[in-house]
């Protein structure tokens, strides 16, 4: 039975990206080279129905993907206490998945860095593991399947199918 690749190879890349956070953090800056091309990374907004809001999320595609072809997806979860700037104000994780890609070490896949926290104001709460905040993290559940996914496959070159999904 073919289960597609990305399965496959996703819980490597993520503990690989894992690994990357703590050895390149404090290199991050001089991780950029001139032959390296740059993917898109942007932080967007999409409707949210599970919390009635608008909510944030970081987006990489990487560079050479404008041929139209489905693309696997990550989603990529910050920490407890965190948001969807986690990754980014502390790893600068589009340099890193730039260069993997280019250095052919990982397939090319979309990533996306969400808040992980589904309330009306998801920012960071006094208590991060008070009540509220508890009932958010559960509720993000909602909001991947109906919300982000949809959007996600809706404006980005994003495969469609559970196979090339993974978080």
């Amino acid at each position: 039975m073919n289960k597609g690749l990305f399965p496959r190879y996703a819980s490597g890349i993520i503990i690989l990206l894992l690994s990357l956070t703590f050895v390149l953090s404090s290199c991050a800056s001089g991780l950029a080279r001139p032959s390296v091309a740059e993917g898109l990374f942007e932080k967007v907004s999409y409707d949210s129905q599970t919390t009635g809001t608008s909510r944030n999320c970081w987006v990489w595609v990487p560079a050479g993907t404008a041929d139209g072809a489905a693309l696997p997806v990550l989603f990529a979860l910050h920490g407890i206490g965190g948001t969807e700037d986690e990754w980014v104000d502390n790893i600068q994780p589009q340099r890193i998945l730039d260069r993997m890609v280019a250095d052919g070490a990982i397939t090319p896949m979309i990533v996306v860095f969400p808040n992980g926290r589904a309330m009306a104001d998801d920012s960071v709460p006094s208590d991060v593991y008070g009540e509220e905040a508890v009932a958010a993290f559960a509720n993000f559940e909602n909001d991947l399947l109906n919300d982000l996914i949809p959007f996600i496959e809706d404006n980005f070159p994003a495969a469609s199918d559970r196979l090339n999904r993974a978080v």
